[in-house]
C-alpha cells in the first residue's frame, strides 16, 4: 500500500484517539490497541486502507523517526533550540 499525507493524517488521528502508548510495551493490551487502529482504518472508504496492526505500527515508527530526524536537522542548522 502507498501511504499518502491523507493516510498519515488519519493514522495519527486514530493513534491519538486509541492511545496505544498508555499500555506497557509488548503487552496484549497494547497489541489490541494497534489491532483496533488497523480495524478502524480498514473500514474507512476514502482514502482506502488495507492494513494490519504491524503495518500501522511500522508506519507510525517511520513517521516518528522522520520527524525526529527533521527536528534534529533544524536544530543543527539554526543553532537555536527549536520547540
Amino acid at each position: 500500500m502507498v501511504w499518502t499525507e491523507a493516510h498519515d493524517e488519519l493514522l495519527c488521528r486514530e493513534i491519538i484517539a486509541e492511545n496505544p502508548f498508555a499500555y506497557k510495551k509488548s503487552s496484549p493490551q497494547r497489541g489490541q490497541a494497534w489491532q483496533n487502529i488497523a480495524i478502524i482504518l480498514s473500514t474507512i472508504k476514502e482514502p482506502h486502507f488495507k492494513v494490519d496492526k504491524r503495518a500501522v505500527r511500522d508506519t507510525y515508527n517511520l513517521l516518528a523517526s522522520k520527524l525526529r530526524r527533521k527536528l534534529k536537522e533544524e536544530e543543527k542548522a539554526s543553532g537555536i533550540v527549536v520547540k
